[in-house]
């Protein structure tokens, strides 16, 4: 029943340490008596040395890790000439010790197929898939009166944006707005200018309400390279917005998605012109 913000003292939260949530995941475990729990569950982070402890214990451990395909990812990062952040994952003693807590795990839950079969291909051994689901919204609005498309999330470069802001530049509407939202997308400008000559953009920024964005929209995209799911996916279908996502995002696998290959801009121009 432990949160992140419960496991770690507050003068270490923030820090980007991957395996500090472990550290401290494990001091609380090692003073508690050996029969006080009977099982443990994980949800993502490295949790290498606490699985270990549990599973000297011999009790059952199951493991909620969305991953998503590193290289494919890194790639993504070089290819628009960004570093990637997460040292754990590119280097190759820390990705192994990061392994090892979902190799020693009784069952790994993965939120997709796409997750499942990186997990796999990584040692994983009992691998089950459990789509991810959302809170349902309290009312449903209708569409804008202006055709919209949006997007809500990180702004990493293996979330897709290039290509959705590329796609968007070729549809050139002269009476229809791209809203990008989310921490990071008020500082787009360059790239539109790079990718995007022509067409309409509004770029929300953080949204306190994710109804506030919902509502000024027709269509959802989600146009990521590399993602376990994409839960913003089910967000917008549960409020009954349209849904084009690529084939690098989980998400892409729920019935009733219009999906498209990712790094395709081209092919997000059609799909976003057949739904208007």
């Amino acid at each position: 029943g432990l949160t992140g913000k419960a496991l770690i003292p507050g003068p270490y939260v923030g820090f980007a340490i991957p395996y500090l949530a472990d550290y401290f995941a494990l001091a609380h475990v090692i003073q508690e008596p050996v029969g006080k729990y009977t099982r443990a569950h994980f949800y993502s982070g490295s949790f290498s040395a606490t699985v270990r402890e549990f599973v000297s214990r011999g009790l059952p451990v199951t493991y909620t890790c969305p991953a998503h395909d590193r290289a494919v990812s890194q790639e993504e990062f070089a290819r628009w000439g960004q570093p990637y952040p997460y040292a754990h994952l590119t280097d190759e003693d820390l990705w192994k010790q990061t392994l090892r807590g979902y190799q020693m795990a009784d069952l790994v839950i993965a939120p997709s197929k796409l997750s499942a079969e990186f997990l796999s291909a990584n040692g994983c051994k009992e691998i089950v898939v459990i789509p991810h689901g959302c809170d349902l919204p309290g009312k449903h609005w209708g569409f804008p009166s202006e055709f919209r498309v949006g997007y809500l999330g990180a702004t990493g470069p293996d979330k897709g944006l290039p290509y959705l802001i590329a796609a968007w530049g070729k549809l050139a509407y002269p009476d229809a707005t791209l809203v990008l939202a989310g921490s990071g997308t008020e500082n787009l400008g360059p790239m539109i200018r790079q990718l995007a000559p022509a067409g309409r953009f509004n770029l929300m920024g953080y949204v306190e309400n994710k109804e506030d964005f919902f509502k000024e929209i027709q269509v959802y995209c989600q146009p990521s390279v590399a993602e376990s799911f994409g839960i913003e996916v089910l967000e917008a279908m549960a409020r009954g917005r349209y849904v084009i996502a690529s084939d690098g995002a989980g998400a892409s696998e729920v019935p009733g998605v219009w999906k498209v290959p990712k790094r395709n801009p081209d092919r997000i121009a059609e799909q976003i012109e057949y739904l208007r």
